[in-house]
């Protein structure tokens, strides 16, 4: 259960699924910018839509990473030199892919 879930576990879990790729893509985004363009996918789970009983802290990673993907495209849009692509599913994984374009 999520109230007892120990607080090494609840960093890891964080750190692996949403810390991770955010770091990535903090290293990413300006090379990809002077690149003029490249992309960054983010591979979720369902288990970020609908929780799965017993796994509730990978399931509240995952529904973060999501949201951070979503995020990341709209940052990258609002600077007016990207696109986000729409939503894929893939052997039940959900991607968010956004792209960025001079």
């Amino acid at each position: 259960p999520v109230l007892k879930t120990d607080t090494g576990v609840f960093d890891k879990i964080i750190d692996t699924n949403l810390k991770g790729p955010l770091e990535l893509a903090k290293l990413c985004y300006p090379i990809m910018k002077e690149r003029g363009g490249g992309s960054i996918i983010n591979i979720s789970s369902t288990a970020g839509l609908t929780p799965w009983q017993g796994i509730g802290i990978y399931s509240v990673s995952k529904a973060a990473l999501i949201h951070l993907s979503k995020i990341l495209a709209k940052g990258a849009r609002a600077g007016g030199n990207s696109r986000a692509c729409g939503l894929s599913r893939v052997n039940q994984n959900r991607v968010e892919r956004g792209t960025l374009e001079r």
